[in-house]
């Protein structure tokens, strides 16, 4: 719902005063949903691409709500796109591959390196929900362009071609036939290809030059004029490794065929020669050329990759491995982390794999806080280079618990947390971490790809702690310009420690008043929309609310999220943000999945103004145990003003909340560290003795600054408490019906991605808005596998009271999804749903129960054929099931089932003979084999039978003949 007249204003902004944020570490990387127009926000949450409501302020002051206004999207001046999902904006670009996956290219100002450009771009792609990773890509920069195409696929996938932000193509790269050009062939030898990708380059100048792929066949033409040139052939077709062919060759004065030869082709990795565990979860291969041009591989699995050994100055092959413990799955995540660089720079050697051990590597242990329990992780990584894009890979981290981190030494990295289906996100800092002292060795030292400089990195973090709010130090947010105030307020979910972060499943609201008459207000807005508004000209104090909230599989806290300002502000001739004060919140005591205990909680306040040197006073925190319906005001214990300038973390004032790496990023009293403003920051704490009945305790924080401004900040559900949660229901809202996979078992093989789909009704006298399940297995509060929904369920109206809704299970693959054969079994369906008018919800936590189940195999042979009539027959066979914790293996892993009953059973082939009789009852070996005898009697068909467990179905064997003679 909107109010105000239209009125539209790109937030996405170019032109920045001096004293603003400018793109910094804390903005690099962020995470929109192209699959939901408009975009969401992102965990970097000042790389903004903004979709404006079409709002702004009445004609008069003091105007009441004018109607709702018809939101449209404001593009960046210059921008072109086809559809907002695909949309291009200053600091980002979100695509979408051929195969559906989501494409995100994130930027940030680097220094680059010699010849190497000054804003590097990262890639990422998002797996599907339950789906643990993406698949592989090749993937290219030319011309000014990003392509990427899907691969090792069955068919041949189209690639998606992205500009890359502020880089243009150069003037000579594009060249067309003429008569100084002559047709050369490209061509990969030894291979049947299906898909292919060649760049090639101009080795005088390193100038691109356009290779048309698309056609399948290993070959491919292009027209160019006498000169040398070095060229890339990227393959990978189904069941084949990849395959990155180099070649340098000379065009003189004719045409010629350059053939790429693919048994040349050596394996390339780097590998940790004393863990024999460690397996590769996933890698980027790339080859980099001077000016930041680059053709190779990345994705997830444990694929192979073959480079080509060449020898070309300035030419690099760049290798980033991601090794987890062998039989990681998301269920059961690694409990260590390899990430490992290295760089084969000019000359790539007959052998290009680089071998470690883990004493050359830095090692750090994180802890990773989770915002529900059961609820899955990822950190991600990749290696900050120079070079214009690199491939974040993922691996799967306890949320709850610690990952030892193995990392090549001198290498920076930037990174990002994810929980459940990839959409909270946090982004956080930057990282390089110095050389063991026993590792310092001028081989050790080769590790790192690019010579960085460490920085002060903790040698332990913690990330994802509770409460998760706006940070203290917010930047990239509301400003005003002129007669133009611009609301926008990212950055919503950051954790504690000020890693910026964002909930693209959220919602927000805003309304900006004058004297208690609304000017602009909007509702339900995806969190990267804004509102712009155009207010009289002259000083006036304004307040303004920013209400947030979510309700979502992944995470039980930070349900409702509210800031209310009050706030003076006048004309300005170049944007400036607004003063606001922003407010941050830790909470000392809690465990690792944010609960209190029974000891008490310390609460830290801290409040800061943007843009402002005003002074801040804290005036008051107070809790809830009841979502908010009474409020405990705490005594407070005051901390004297501090100068923000001078504080750890404000060497960056683009760095967003919490700036700056490691120790001492985190060593300010506070979350966050500076908003590069010198103002002075007003802290307060409080002693809290948690209630033993509390499930959650909600958190509200006050203050004020002397220029007159003042906050509010509510965080609903901001930490949970030591009592049990159970079910909820408020209002008239009523769920029924819950039924998974129709009704039966869900039979799961032993590899290969399968779905299924739950069901369920809900009702309430004002209508259904929304709702969605989960399955878990194990007790509510600490389960031990959870699998959420691809999407959100669909419920679709069947009355005015009435909906049916329905959530879809796809891409579970249980080998790598649950990884766990003891989790076969029940497992329970939490459901909930919510009413249109806000006022009634049921949460139920156990609303029905499914059997997840190891799919079965049973075998019968009866032996001799034929027998004579009286002689001994004997019937052998076995009975197993899948094996989800087994290797990969494209028919699946099954292991044997023991100790099992079976049946078996004999139909003669006479006409009175039309069922099957059990002729007797054998049980299972310790490998799960069948053995009898039984006398051969007349001729028909003999059978294994087994009715089945709670964890594996009733399976039959097909019918054996057996001729008597």
């Amino acid at each position: 719902m909107t109010e105000g007249s239209a009125d539209v204003m790109p937030l996405n902004w170019k032109a920045r005063s001096a004293g603003e944020h400018r793109p910094g570490k804390r903005n690099r990387r962020r995470r929109v949903t192209a699959a939901r127009v408009p975009a969401a926000l992102t965990c970097a949450a000042l790389s903004v691409l903004t979709v404006l409501s079409a709002l702004s302020a009445p004609s008069a002051a003091g105007a009441g709500p004018a109607g709702a206004a018809p939101g449209r999207t404001a593009e960046r001046p210059g921008a072109t796109t086809d559809r907002l999902t695909d949309r291009l904006s200053d600091r980002g670009t979100v695509a979408r591959l051929a195969t559906g996956e989501r494409l995100e290219l994130t930027g940030r100002d680097a220094a680059g390196t010699s010849g190497a450009p000054s804003r590097a771009r990262h890639l990422r792609i998002d797996p599907a929900p339950n789906r643990t990773a993406p698949g592989r890509y090749a993937y290219t920069v030319a011309d000014g362009e990003l392509s990427v195409r899907p691969v090792a696929r069955r068919t041949a996938a189209a690639p998606t071609r992205v500009p890359l932000p502020g880089r243009g193509a150069r003037a000579s790269a594009v060249r067309t036939a003429d008569a100084g050009t002559y047709p050369v062939t490209l061509t990969i030898t030894h291979a049947d290809v299906t898909t292919k990708t060649f760049t090639l380059w101009d080795r005088a100048t390193w100038t691109p030059y356009p290779v048309n792929s698309d056609a399948g066949g290993p070959a491919s033409t292009v027209e160019l004029p006498p000169g040398d040139y070095f060229a890339v052939a990227l393959h990978s077709d189904p069941g084949q490794p990849s395959y990155l062919l180099a070649r340098t060759f000379e065009v003189t004065d004719a045409g010629l065929t350059v053939a790429f030869d693919q048994r040349a082709a050596k394996e390339t990795a780097v590998t940790v020669s004393d863990d024999a565990t460690a397996v590769r979860r996933g890698s980027a291969v790339w080859i980099s050329v001077p000016g930041g041009d680059l053709a190779g591989f990345a994705g997830q699995g444990a694929d192979k990759v073959y480079a080509t050994p060449f020898s070309v100055p300035g030419a690099a092959l760049r290798v980033h491995d991601v090794l987890v413990k062998r039989g990681t799955s998301a269920s059961v995540p690694s409990p260590y982390r390899y990430d490992l660089t290295h760089a084969f720079t000019d000359t790539v050697p007959a052998a290009p794999v680089a071998r470690v051990r883990t004493a050359q590597l830095a090692k750090t242990v994180t802890t990773v806080r989770a915002p529900k329990a059961g609820v899955g992780a990822a950190l991600l990584s990749v290696p900050e280079t120079g070079q214009w894009t690199g491939v974040y890979l993922d691996a799967p981290v306890r949320a709850g618990g610690t990952v030892t981190e193995y990392v090549t030494p001198g290498v920076t990295y930037a990174r990002m947390l994810q929980y459940g289906t990839y959409e909270h996100a946090l982004t956080l800092p930057d990282r390089t971490l110095p050389m063991p002292s026993a590792a310092a060795s001028p081989g050790a030292a080769n590790l790192a790809a690019t010579n960085v400089a460490p920085t002060n990195a903790s040698a332990r973090e913690t990330f994802g702690a509770a409460p998760f709010q706006p940070g203290p130090d917010q930047s990239g947010g509301s400003t005003r310009q002129g007669g133009k105030l611009s609301l926008y307020e990212p950055g919503t979910f950051t954790d504690a420690a000020g890693n910026a972060g964002g909930d693209e499943r959220s919602r927000a609201s805003y309304r900006l008043s004058h004297q208690g008459n609304t000017i602009v207000r909007a509702d339900g807005l995806k969190p990267a929309q804004g509102v712009s508004a155009s207010v009289p000209a002259g000083s006036r104090t304004y307040e303004l609310e920013h209400t947030v909230t979510r309700k979502v599989p992944y995470a039980r806290l930070s349900t409702l999220v509210r800031s209310e300002w009050s706030f003076a502000s006048q004309d300005t001739s170049a944007r400036a943000p607004l003063p606001l004060i922003g407010v941050g919140m830790t909470v000392s005591g809690l465990d690792a999945r944010n609960t209190a205990g029974t000891d008490p909680v310390t609460v830290t306040a801290r409040a800061v103004t943007r843009g402002s040197q005003a002074g801040e006073t804290v005036t008051g925190i107070a809790y809830s145990t009841d979502d908010g319906g009474r409020w405990t005001d705490l005594p407070l214990t005051r901390t004297p003003l501090t100068d923000s300038s001078t504080r750890p973390g404000t060497g960056d004032p683009g760095a967003g909340p919490g700036a700056g790496a490691g120790a001492s990023r985190m060593s300010v009293a506070g979350p966050g560290a500076g908003a590069g403003t010198a103002s002075r920051a007003g802290t307060a704490s409080a002693r809290l003795p948690v209630p033993t009945t509390a499930s959650f305790v909600s958190l509200r924080v006050t203050a004020v600054n002397d220029e007159g401004g003042s906050v509010r900040r509510t965080v609903l559900r901001a930490f949970a408490g030591p009592a049990t949660q159970g079910d909820e229901t408020v209002g008239g809202t009523r769920i029924s019906g819950v039924t998974v996979n129709g009704g039966k078992p869900v039979v799961f093989t032993a590899t290969g991605e399968q779905e299924f789909t739950a069901r369920f009704t809900a009702t309430d006298p004002a209508g259904v808005a929304d709702g969605d399940l989960y399955l878990y297995h194990g007790p509510p509060d600490t389960p031990d596998g959870v699998l959420l929904a691809t999407r959100p369920a669909t419920c679709a109206p069947v009355t005015a009271t009435t909906s049916t809704c329905e959530a879809a299970f796809a891409y579970v693959d249980p080998r790598l999804t649950l990884g766990r054969n003891a989790l076969a079994g029940a497992w329970k369906a939490a459901v909930w749903a919510r009413s249109n008018d806000g006022s009634g919800l049921a949460d139920l936590r156990a609303a029905s129960t499914v059997q997840l189940q190891r799919h079965s195999r049973l075998t019968v042979n009866a032996a001799p054929e034929p027998v004579r009539k009286g002689g001994t027959l004997t019937v052998t066979g076995g009975l197993s099931r899948a094996d989800w914790e087994g290797a990969a293996d494209p028919d699946g892993a099954y292991q044997g089932y023991a100790g099992q009953p079976v049946k078996l059973q004999f139909r003669a082939t006479t006409a009175t003979a039309t069922a099957y009789a059990t002729v007797k009852t054998v049980e299972t070996g310790g490998t799960g084999e069948l053995r009898t005898t039984v006398k051969a009697t007349a001729d028909g068909y003999w059978r294994f039978v087994f009715a089945g467990t709670p964890t594996t179905p009733a399976v039959t064997a097909a019918g054996d003949f057996v001729d008597v003679t």
